[in-house]
């Protein structure tokens, strides 16, 4: 059972890390504004204006945390210390999924507003935070469940 909890946060830790490289490095979405002119938005673009790049660092950020968040209750879990903290931060991990479920919407709301006058799509660092966000909070609350199931009894003898 142990060895379960551990891969679900390796897993956790594994999708993290992905979705933190591509919020990073890859374009969150563009628009066309005709005549051969397409713009990205990604974090560093110059077109599109500081505040909605914000939006992009802290998703960047806030998956950095879950990646660290992850790391940390796989070591725990390793070590065998079934503590408070463990379910503390096992349901930060899931607000945490929620919360970049959440930040993504908002960064294609100003996508959207910054690029309404054009025709505008999204791109590789929406989906991978999207995907990312439900695939880590999944993998958090299975860790969540498998910890309120598994009992202290159940646990295997040092």
């Amino acid at each position: 059972m142990k060895f379960v909890k551990i891969a679900f946060m390796a897993f956790a830790a594994v999708f993290s890390l992905v979705a933190t490289i591509l919020v990073f490095v890859t374009d969150f979405g563009g628009w066309w504004e005709g005549g051969g002119s397409n713009y990205y938005f990604w974090v560093g673009a110059p077109y599109a204006p500081a505040w909605a790049q914000l939006f992009l660092v802290l998703l960047g950020l806030l998956f950095l945390a879950l990646l660290g968040i992850s790391v940390f209750l796989g070591i725990l879990t390793l070590l065998d210390k079934q503590t408070v903290i463990v379910k503390i931060l096992s349901f930060i991990g899931v607000g945490g999924a929620i919360v970049g479920f959440v930040l993504t919407g908002i960064t294609v709301g100003a996508l959207a507003i910054f690029a309404s006058g054009y025709e505008w799509w999204l791109d590789t660092s929406f989906y991978s935070s999207l995907v990312g966000s439900i695939i880590v909070g999944i993998f958090y609350i299975l860790y969540a469940v498998m910890g309120m199931v598994m009992k202290p009894s159940e646990t295997p003898a040092k």
